[in-house]
C-alpha cells in the first residue's frame, strides 16, 4: 500500500509504519505489533494516528 500510493523510502531507510486510506475510504494504520506501552512501535502508532487526526504535518 505504501509504494502503491507513490511513496518511496530513502536509501537505507526502514519503514516503521504509515497511515493511509483504503479504497473504501477507511483510514488505516500499518505498524509492527507493539510489545510495551512506550516502545518505539507505540510511538510510531501515535505518530500515524496524528496523521489521521490532523493530516500531513511534516515540513
Amino acid at each position: 500500500m505504501y509504494r502503491n500510493s507513490g511513496k518511496t523510502l530513502a536509501d537505507g531507510a526502514q519503514l516503521q509504519g504509515f497511515a493511509g486510506t483504503a479504497p473504501d475510504g477507511t483510514h488505516v494504520v500499518y505498524t509492527l505489533a507493539p510489545k510495551t506501552v512506550d516502545d518505539q512501535v507505540t510511538c510510531t502508532l501515535g505518530h500515524e494516528m496524528m496523521h489521521i487526526a490532523i493530516g500531513s504535518y511534516h515540513k
